[in-house]
């Protein structure tokens, strides 16, 4: 095989650029189906830390003495911004400003940086082994899933892979210099480029600003020093200088982030947590270690990330002849380990898979990601020297034959790789859920459609302290571009909203109506599906039950037992509807049976129109007494998102409180309520201006022998 002249090759890497640019912009408003929690959350840090503490960023109000233009401001709306990533969440705000708050503003960051990625590999790979080992390698990476993946799923992890890469060039830029017997790469003095040093390190702190997998990177480049000290001692004398410069430029950059975990350890919250086998190793338990690290370096060849969310579970990162051509690549630089640029390599792959070796589960597309910067070029490696052997073999047509066989080679990679993403990964039911597709088609047809009728939704996860996941109330703000149209959440297991009336448009979203409860379920009889090509069946129903609504809102106001509770001043029944801190209104109940054995469950139905929109942790309690004072047992349910609500919506919600077996025969009373969750201050009852108490005593309930 022949070299490529450097205008063919130029244009070939321009080709290979167009290539990557193909598959990480096609359907980047829908693959993946909708937001990654995960970018849901680093949208609320743009909102909540980046965007308020940008005029402190610009404007320094205490800098440090050592690093004024790097001074941590503390945001007074939550912790600093550096745990978590703000590289790539200051890149997320512009781009939320620029493109819009929507699926492409929040994918538009990662298309950048995976083609900075792109690129920047492709200079290392070119310094480390050649123009056309850098090409092939380039190929390879311009259509792999991982490297695609990563480069429009709304993750941070991405972030690192250019910076890193950069930071390896200059390194390897001015590494040279620094020994008397590796020769400089442009011919020139052998005196040490001491910006280049500088660069490298600063690029190389700037990139722990990006994601937790690029700490550990700055070994990668003290064990090459090392490793080049040990079988060139003679250099010595260079090299501690050089290599004292570089980690002076990171410790520069990094220092603000590295002290403030170092005073605050509890926020280094990913990787406590992550750091299971490293723990168990360090307790003398290396069995979870030594499985991880054999799982991590079977990624590339045998098996790859076993999660859907990152991944077609288990596929490696190399088709078969990918894989069988990275080896090769791996074997020449073991082999030829004595050469910087193998032993580089080699050492920079270790060291990047090492997140994923002491973590679970394994292996892990992201927490490996700062391999990338040189797995492809393995790839490159194997390649340029097989074609070696086919440039002495005595048959001309191998050359040829060699080309076509590259060539179909990459084509078949490509196509395995989009047949993976685009189709199977990206219809997976799993992948569908992480990337919240339901949420994401709701918001879509309710952009394209112009009516104005009520939306209700429904979703069976509505915990908005979550952690690590989001609820689709908070994911439609990034993802719905109306803003004439306010939604009501709720939990159709066991609740159930009737905005104006009765007529709503009905979202179930991740949800069945086969997963509501007996009580709630008729009221879907007044519904209707809705088909359309924006939406898979079942998520849109139309739902208009005012008539029913109005008869049994009557039937119960007029027969509903309730009483005043003693703290109330005056005794008797209270006439419904009954006025709960003029927030909302009790409209009555039903109880399904009165009568219950121990270990039974009693349900309560109960009914409440809202007056005001009420505040966000609203909770409602169902106590049974068996005096005024004593509970017996309980139900406290936050079964919507009630600072959704709108006034005059009227909703229905479900207690169900099993009774404690050893509970005595007897009589015993309801009694209900609301109490905000931050701070259990319960909402006070009205009688017209005059409060009565905090509670409402309902109907006796029998429990039997």
């Amino acid at each position: 095989m022949n070299r490529l002249g450097k205008p063919s090759q130029g244009l070939l890497v321009i080709v290979v650029l167009l290539v990557a640019a193909w598959f990480r912009t096609y359907r980047l408003d829908t693959v993946p189906p909708g937001p990654h929690f995960d970018a849901i959350i680093d949208g609320q840090i743009v909102d909540e830390f980046i965007l308020p503490a940008l005029p402190a960023w610009l404007r320094p109000a205490a800098p440090a003495p050592v690093t004024p233009w790097l001074t941590i401001q503390a945001n007074p709306n939550g912790p600093d911004l550096q745990e978590h990533g703000w590289l790539y969440h200051v890149s997320l705000a512009a781009s939320l400003q620029a493109v819009g708050r929507n699926v492409l503003g929040m994918r538009f960051p990662d298309l950048m940086w995976g083609m900075l990625g792109v690129a920047a590999c492709y200079a290392l790979a070119r310094r480390l082994f050649g123009r056309q080992a850098a090409l092939i390698a380039t190929a390879a990476q311009a259509v792999s899933f991982w490297s695609v993946f990563l480069g429009r799923a709304g993750l941070r992890a991405g972030t690192i892979v250019p910076v890193l890469a950069l930071a390896a060039c200059a390194f390897w830029d001015a590494w040279p210099r620094l020994t008397a017997h590796m020769p400089s790469p442009t011919g020139d003095s052998q005196k040490p480029r001491i910006s280049r040093l500088v660069l490298a390190g600063a690029l190389l702190g700037l990139s722990i600003y990006g994601y937790l997998s690029a700490r550990p990177m700055v070994l990668a480049f003290i064990a090459f020093a090392a490793s080049v000290g040990l079988t060139r001692r003679a250099a010595w004398k260079r090299l501690l200088p050089g290599l004292a410069t570089f980690l002076a430029g990171t410790a520069l950059v990094a220092a603000p982030l590295l002290l403030y975990l170092r005073a605050h350890p509890a926020e280094n919250l990913r990787f406590n947590m992550l750091s299971n086998s490293l723990q168990d190793l360090a307790a003398g338990r290396p069995t979870t270690a030594f499985q991880t690290v054999l799982a991590t370096l079977g990624m590339f060849t045998w098996r790859g990330d076993p999660q859907w969310q990152y991944n077609v579970a288990g596929r490696p990162v190399f088709d078969l002849v990918g894989a069988i051509v990275f080896l090769i690549g791996v074997g020449l630089a073991v082999w030829c380990w004595r050469r910087p640029s193998s032993l580089f390599a080699l050492i920079w792959l270790a060291v990047g898979l090492s997140p994923g070796m002491l973590s679970s589960p394994a292996p892990h597309f992201t927490r490996t990601v700062a391999a990338q910067v040189v797995a492809y070029a393995f790839v490159g490696l194997g390649v340029t020297e097989m074609a070696q052997v086919v440039k002495r073999a005595p048959f001309g047509w191998l050359k040829g034959l060699g080309y076509a066989g590259l060539a179909a080679w990459w084509l078949g990679f490509a196509v395995w790789n989009y047949q993976g993403y685009y189709v199977a990964w990206a219809n997976n039911d799993e992948v569908r859920f992480y990337h919240q597709a339901a949420a994401a088609e709701a918001a879509s047809y309710l952009d394209r459609r112009p009516d104005t009728t009520p939306v209700v939704a429904c979703s069976a996860f509505l915990n908005e302290r979550e952690d690590f996941f989001r609820s689709p109330r908070q994911t439609f703000p990034f993802i719905l571009q109306r803003t004439d149209l306010p939604i009501r959440w709720f939990d159709c297991r066991d609740s159930f909203v009737f905005p104006s009336g009765g007529r709503a448009r009905l979202l179930l979203l991740d949800f069945d109506s086969s997963m509501m409860d007996r009580a709630i379920s008729p009221w879907m009889d007044w519904s209707t599906p809705v088909h359309d090509d924006l939406l898979s069946d079942g998520t849109l129903h139309t739902l208009d039950a005012t008539r029913p609504l109005a008869t049994e809102i009557i039937s119960l106001t007029q027969n509903s037992q309730v009483e005043w509770s003693p703290e109330a001043g005056v005794t008797g029944q209270v006439p419904l509807p009954a006025d709960f801190e003029h927030t909302l209104e009790f409209l009555g109940y039903r109880v399904e049976r009165t009568q219950r054995q121990a270990g039974k469950d009693i349900r309560v139905l109960t009914y409440w129109r809202v007056l005001k929109p009420p505040p966000m942790f609203l909770v409602g309690f169902m106590h049974l007494l068996s005096d005024p004072k004593h509970v017996v047992t309980q139900h406290d349910r936050q079964a919507m998102l009630y600072d959704t609500l709108q006034s005059g919506d009227v909703f229905v919600q479900l207690y169900s409180l099993t009774i404690p077996e050893d509970t005595p025969p007897g009589k015993y009373r309801l009694s209900t309520g609301w109490y905000l969750g931050t701070t259990n201050r319960r909402l006070t009852v009205y009688d017209g201006i005059t409060p009565r108490g905090d509670r409402l005593m309902l109907q006796e309930i029998v429990v039997r022998p």
